[in-house]
């Protein structure tokens, strides 16, 4: 709730929907707060999903303050659907801040997945040591989400093709006569991992 400046003191009642108007996890929070969850760990969202959830819940959830929270444990870049939507991000190193100011656990489902949120984060945080023919998906994903830092306009997504596809990003896009110029780097998972950088042009857009 800290991600919308929600404060509460005490948490008196509780009530967790699953599924509910097709949204993964809604928490109804002492009869007045709602807290949307919408969790993507593998997947994006599309076809105007998000907007769609924010429709159901101001219909049927009036007079609630309502804290829209998108799910992400895997490094990802900035999606459309999400940019115009409410939801704000919750990432694998939130999670983590988050365990990192909780007392020991002897619950063995919060420490399995605190352990997996570890291993996530020493593959992603590979790319700043490893070769990038030892890179994984999880190092791609993170340098990508990095390099989105330096450039806001780059965009990316797996990419299939007859050869195996590739994750791609693309950002720097201009305007040259009746094209559209920009760069675009290709990282196949295949082995040895490859990277290419190209340099595209396009016919431009109507």
């Amino acid at each position: 709730l800290s991600k919308w400046n929600i404060t509460i003191d005490v948490v008196q009642t509780i009530e967790i929907h699953r599924q509910l108007y097709n949204i993964d996890v809604i928490a109804d929070i002492n009869n007045s707060i709602t807290l949307v969850i919408e969790d993507k760990i593998g997947t994006n969202s599309h076809s105007n999903q998000l907007q769609r959830y924010e429709d159901a819940i101001e219909t049927n959830c009036k007079n609630q303050l309502i804290a829209y929270i998108y799910l992400k444990i895997h490094d990802f870049l900035p999606e459309d659907d999400l940019q115009k939507s409410s939801f704000k991000i919750f990432t694998r190193s939130d999670m983590l801040d988050v365990f990192a100011t909780l007392p020991k656990s002897n619950n063995y489902l919060l420490d399995s997945f605190h352990e997996h949120l570890l291993t996530l984060e020493n593959k992603a945080c590979a790319y700043q040591s490893s070769k990038i023919n030892d890179w994984t998906w999880h190092a791609i994903q993170k340098f990508y989400s990095i390099l989105n830092i330096a450039y806001p306009d780059l965009k990316g997504s797996y990419v299939a093709n007859p050869r195996g596809g590739f994750l791609g990003c693309w950002w720097s896009f201009n305007g040259f006569m009746n094209a559209e110029v920009f760069l675009q780097m290709e990282t196949t998972i295949t082995n040895p991992v490859t990277t290419t950088l190209c340099f595209k042009i396009a016919e431009a857009s109507e």
